[in-house]
């Protein structure tokens, strides 16, 4: 028997391997690895699916990045993005003004038109970031067998 971790030879009745320390059922994450006999174990992870991650990212900004594990960075962009809209709200709201009985709208109108093109640019931008991200990571998982983060 070897050790899933190191691969140092144990001996049936051992419940520790005597080099590194791990159970000998390989604790909670047995199921992960397989040792093939020589040199470290062989690390079995699921590739990211970049389709899920730009379907969430088109629905919610940054939670195609959450999918992929940049957990911050997609929470960075829900962030900023929900500043952006609440911003353009106020804008909305404010760009609005009762004159004579009819609604006509002020000079906010071009700052509303910026901020909403700006929220465009970032939208398209965190697409291609996480379809960027999903393709490095699979890259990366094919050829060490180890996550990329």
């Amino acid at each position: 028997m070897y050790c899933i971790k190191c691969g140092a030879h144990m001996s049936e009745r051992d419940s520790f391997c005597n080099s590194c320390g791990t159970p000998a059922g390989g604790g909670s994450n047995s199921n992960q690895y397989q040792y093939q006999g020589q040199g470290r174990p062989t690390y079995y992870h699921k590739e990211k699916d970049i389709g899920i991650a730009l379907i969430l990212g088109f629905l919610i900004n940054g939670l195609g990045h959450i999918y992929l594990g940049k957990v911050a960075k997609g929470l960075g962009i829900m962030v900023i993005c929900f500043s952006i809209g609440m911003i353009n709200a106020t804008i909305i709201f404010n760009s609005f003004s009762l004159t004579n009985g009819y609604y006509e709208f002020s000079n906010l109108i071009v700052p509303m038109l910026i901020m909403s093109f700006v929220s465009f640019i970032i939208w398209i931008w965190q697409l291609y970031d996480a379809y960027s991200l999903g393709k490095e990571y699979n890259e990366h998982l094919r050829r060490t067998g180890q996550p990329l983060w």
